[in-house]
């Protein structure tokens, strides 16, 4: 066949000599991530261990990551650089005696995860910042929901911060394609406290699982801090009461009630990702501009300001950049309608730059449970029972 000079596809395909593991700066299930040099340039490496207890899962895994990683070229999702799967190596602890991984290469953040950062630089992040990382995040999901792709895992820990404050998706893992129409997801992915109700209940659920969890980093943006717990107590549903007291009232009211809409409690109730980037984008016009912001989006922000609207895992290894620490995930991706499983658990406002929200229990009540003085209700308990029930069929501790 004639040479027609174009990229093979195993370009993708490193070689281990040119690769250096520099330090470890994570760790995690699946293996270990590395702060490490290509050929002259600053990368993450991703070492994934193909046990042989879980061999078929942990190359599910990674070619998920790749495939995704390959096809998803965005500004606000992590670069992929190649995959290398060096020799196996000696390894006692193995029944076979061998170690076999898989080094996943990436590009180089050196700010860490959005977890990590929001609790070092608390001072620094003025509402226009926080409006600026949401539309990031938003952008990067709208693009990838129009490639008909769910992440599954989206979550701060999965959120890289760049040298100019902006933000990377990162971690696809989990990701799939959407299914065929009238086809619903049912495998428990994610981690808890991310995770939608639907997902934890182990019903059907589509892209909108990650509408919610967008909403949850929200809620994790507006406050700086984790958001509230959600119990079986309300079927995991924020309660109202509880989110009134975290918003912080300086928040502006357009950003909290999108997190509430994102976090409704019905999938179908939730905004799509192009909805919430376009509501995000008309809040940044409202905000002053802030000094220092990288990315296209900053300039708008010194827009002539108008009144705001009304309105799975098992974990890989750490955090996949920045080698955070991350809580606990679901420890478990099954299919609930086969075999049982087990589930373990996962482990102060700062004054912004816009006007204080005019926040009500009543708008937010509309979005999220509000117990009755006297009892839970007949529609918590009807809500009760169907996770009583669901909670038996995945046998949960």
């Amino acid at each position: 066949m004639e040479d027609d000079g174009l990229p093979e596809d195993n370009e993708w395909k490193l070689d281990p000599e040119d690769l250096e593991k520099l330090e470890q700066i994570g760790g995690g299930n699946f293996g270990a991530v590395y702060k490490g040099d290509y050929v002259g340039t600053s990368v993450a490496i991703k070492e994934v261990v193909i046990s042989e207890d879980d061999e078929e899962f942990a190359r599910k895994y990674i070619e998920r990551e790749v495939a995704v990683l390959r096809s998803a070229r965005h500004p606000n999702i992590l670069n992929f650089i190649g995959i290398c799967t060096p020799e196996k190596t000696k390894d006692s602890k193995s029944r076979s005696g061998f170690k076999e991984s898989v080094l996943i290469v990436t590009e180089w953040l050196p700010n860490g995860n959005l977890h990590k950062y929001i609790r070092k630089n608390k001072d620094e992040l003025t509402w226009t910042k926080r409006v600026l990382m949401a539309i990031d995040i938003a952008s990067a999901m709208a693009f990838l929901n129009k490639k008909n792709l769910i992440h599954r895992d989206l979550k701060p820990e999965n959120l890289l911060i760049t040298e100019n404050g902006r933000i990377k998706i990162c971690d696809f893992g989990f990701a799939r394609r959407k299914p065929k129409k009238d086809v619903g997801l049912m495998t428990l992915a994610g981690t808890e406290d991310y995770m939608a109700p639907e997902v934890t209940l182990g019903e059907d659920y589509d892209e909108k699982c990650d509408v919610y969890s967008f909403g949850v980093v929200l809620y994790e943006l507006i406050g700086l801090r984790e958001p509230p717990r959600r119990s079986p107590a309300t079927a995991f549903d924020f309660r109202a009461d509880d989110i009134k007291a975290f918003v912080p009232a300086d928040c502006p009211e357009e950003l909290a009630q999108l997190a509430a809409h994102c976090t409704r409690y019905r999938s179908s109730e939730r905004p799509s990702f192009a909805e919430s980037l376009k509501r995000l984008k008309e809040l940044l016009k409202t905000l002053p501009p802030d000094a220092g912001v990288g990315g296209s989006l900053a300039s708008s922000a010194s827009a002539t300001p108008t009144t705001a609207a009304a309105a799975t895992t098992v974990a890989p290894a750490g955090d996949a950049v920045s080698g955070a620490a991350t809580p606990p995930p679901v420890a478990v991706v099954v299919q609930p309608s086969s075999s049982p499983a087990s589930i373990q658990p996962s482990g102060g406002s700062r004054s912004g730059s816009s006007s204080p929200a005019k926040w009500t229990a009543g708008g937010q009540g509309s979005d999220h449970v509000n117990l009755p003085a006297g009892g839970e209700g007949d529609v918590l308990a009807k809500e009760k029972a169907r996770l009583e029930k669901t909670m038996a069929k995945l046998q949960l501790n």
